[in-house]
Order: structure tokens, then sequence, then C-alpha cells
């Protein structure tokens, strides 16, 4: 679990709310509430493995939509084209891959938000075919999703 927590003098309270849904088999799953993190199997240290898709599916609560923030992205790309090799996230309106897209991502740095117009949004990943010495630095990305 990685846990990052800020804070600053002009707020003081009582502590945070804490709220975690672990995947033993792997990366993907379906994914519930009012809010949470996601973020690959090695962030934010080791780089990703190649070769894989992952599927997330996140459901909020009715009359609520799915907005999801990158706190972090570094995904391998083409620095000379400005684009993505094989190696992405992209979010889709609705609980399958089929629904409409809403954005994609690679790259390094700040990125915008994603909405959906839904209480429900699917989170695809997929890294390609590439060497170790390729992925090398790129570790991959961390996700909050709230509604």
């Amino acid at each position: 679990m990685l846990l990052h927590f800020v804070s600053d003098q002009l707020v003081s309270g009582r502590g945070f709310d804490i709220s975690y849904a672990a995947n033993i088999q792997g990366c993907g799953g379906n994914l519930t509430g009012t809010h949470g993190n996601v973020y690959l199997t090695g962030y934010p240290t080791d780089p990703y493995p190649a070769n894989t898709i992952c599927v997330w599916h996140i459901t909020v609560p009715d009359n609520r939509r799915v907005k999801i923030h990158f706190r972090n992205i570094n995904v391998r790309y083409d620095i000379t084209n400005n684009a993505c090799y094989t190696d992405y996230v992209a979010a889709y309106e609705g609980i399958t891959e089929t629904g409409a897209w809403l954005r994609a991502y690679c790259g390094r740095g700040s990125v915008s938000d994603v909405s959906a117009d839904s209480n429900q949004m699917t989170l695809v990943w997929r890294a390609g075919d590439s060497s170790d010495a390729d992925r090398a630095g790129f570790t991959g990305w961390w996700i909050e999703w709230e509604s």
C-alpha cells in the first residue's frame, strides 16, 4: 500500500479517512465507493512490466459522477513525436471497454482530470512488448478517483 499524506498549518483536524481495495491476483478489478486510489504494482520505485493489460471498473453511488485525477504519470512515450508508444492508460464511459472513449494518457508530468457523465468509468492500462532497458525509469501512474 502506498500512503501519501500532505499537511500544512492552514487546516487542523482529527486525522484522515483511508480506504483501499486489494487484488492479490494482479492488476485490475472492481472498485466501488465514493473515492479511492489506483496505482500500478511496483509504483513508484520499479519499472512497470511489459505485455500487461489491466482493467478497472469504477462505480460510485447513483446520482454521482466519476472523476479521476492523475497524482502522477510516468509512462514510456515518444518524446520526438510527442506520442504514446504502446503503453498508455485510457478511460472509458461506463462499466465496459466498449463505452465512449474519454481520454488516454502516456508521458510524464501533469495531465488533465477526466470526468464521466455517469457513476461508472472503466480504466484500461496497456503496456506493450518492450525491453527492460526501454522501460527503465518509467514507473507507471497513480490515480485518485472520486465522485
